[in-house]
């Protein structure tokens, strides 16, 4: 863990005289890391959870970059994406998949459905005429709220189960994470301001990793 620290700490400096472009790239490649670490140390990664966790950092990709998102700023979201579906994709190979269990599970693997088909939805009224540009802009704004809220629930089962079972995780890749999404919370407050829609996941995800990392830590540290 004392590496890991030691390592951001140098990342830091260099980025000290970064572009805000080089320094979102630069956070992405440490989330890419991040999620190489997990592969290799994760003794059983819960599924459905990540599967959820690349649909809903695809849409809030996509919902964001339609509000006017700066690319750039997408570039971590976007690397999580495709990152968790090959995580997900590794369980179902390994027959380790399930379906969503519960409310808390079906309502944050609805949301995210539910969210694509109203942004298709108003794409499609646009596009006949039934509302206008700037009604199409605010209900995206209302439905990047929405995809704001389901990083919480989509999270839910991972934080339970390491919670009652932090053997089956790792806090190495955890921390990573928690470190990366830092570093985008400041790009993007850089790059966008206090712009609470945008700047709301980040910070969420600051405290969903960081949770993490608190759970697993102490049994790990009671094993060494």
């Amino acid at each position: 863990m004392q590496e890991v620290l030691v390592a951001w700490e140098q990342v830091l400096q260099v980025l000290a005289h970064a572009t805000l472009q080089q320094q979102s790239l630069v956070f992405a490649s440490v989330q890419v890391l991040g999620y190489a670490i997990y592969m290799r140390t994760a003794k059983d990664p819960h599924p459905l959870t990540w599967i959820m966790l690349a649909y809903g950092t695809a849409v809030w990709s996509l919902l964001a970059w339609a509000n006017g998102t700066e690319m750039h700023v997408l570039y971590l979201p976007i690397a999580c994406a495709v990152c968790s579906l090959y995580i997900a994709a590794r369980c179902w190979h390994r027959g380790t998949w399930r379906w969503p269990e519960g409310f808390v599970e079906w309502f944050s693997f609805g949301g995210d459905i539910a969210l694509t088909i109203a942004y298709v939805g108003a794409g499609l009224a646009l596009w006949v005429g039934e509302i206008t540009p700037d009604q199409r802009e605010n209900a995206n704004f209302v439905f990047l709220w929405g995809s704001n809220l389901t990083t919480f629930t989509s999270m839910a089962p991972l934080i339970t189960e390491a919670r009652k079972n932090p053997e089956t995780e790792r806090s190495t890749a955890w921390v990573i994470w928690f470190l990366a999404y830092l570093g985008m919370t400041y790009s993007t407050y850089q790059e966008e301001g206090f712009a609470l829609a945008i700047l709301f996941y980040p910070v969420v995800n600051v405290i969903i990793h960081g949770a993490v990392a608190y759970y697993v830590a102490p049994r790990e540290r009671q094993n060494t």
